[in-house]
């Protein structure tokens, strides 16, 4: 998926990334801890990309597109991560809706106003330890440790 942004951005199709900094995820900041090589990869590409401005407490995991597809209107919806077999193990929902105009013009504008105004552009600072294998090794073990720590002690 990031390797189809890319591209696109680079076929000068309009491309716009909105991930969740994973700051107050399960209570624990882990500074982008999973995505930050996506976020790396599309900011080095040049693919606008910004951390959405969560309150304590919360965590962005809605999954939101919206494209315009051999001239159709398409956009899409829900909690269903995009990697991995996370529908193979999760209980997951999305949905995909084409040629529904109004809907994607709605879906587009509420994504448009939250990049612009409920966004914040990554750091050089954290770009630089996004862009390093041995950082982003160090923000995933440092998350890992929080979360079991945190919000996983006491689970099975």
């Amino acid at each position: 998926l990031r390797d189809a942004g890319v591209a696109a951005h680079q076929r000068r199709v309009g491309v716009s990334v909105l991930v969740d900094p994973e700051s107050a995820l399960y209570g624990v900041d882990c500074l982008a801890a999973d995505n930050a090589a996506t976020v790396s990869a599309l900011a080095k590409a040049g693919v606008p990309v910004r951390f959405y401005r969560v309150e304590a407490g919360q965590e962005m995991h809605m999954k939101v597109f919206v494209a315009t597809a051999q001239h159709q209107a398409v956009w899409g919806v829900g909690s269903a991560n995009w990697a991995g077999t996370d529908m193979d193990k999760n209980t997951e929902v999305y949905g995909l809706f084409r040629n529904c105009r109004s809907t994607t013009q709605q879906a587009a504008t509420l994504l448009s106003r939250d990049f612009d105004t409920a966004a914040v552009l990554p750091t050089d600072e954290q770009l630089a330890c996004f862009d390093s294998a041995e950082c982003r090794s160090t923000l995933r073990k440092a998350c890992g440790t929080r979360l079991k720590s945190g919000w996983l002690s006491g689970r099975k």
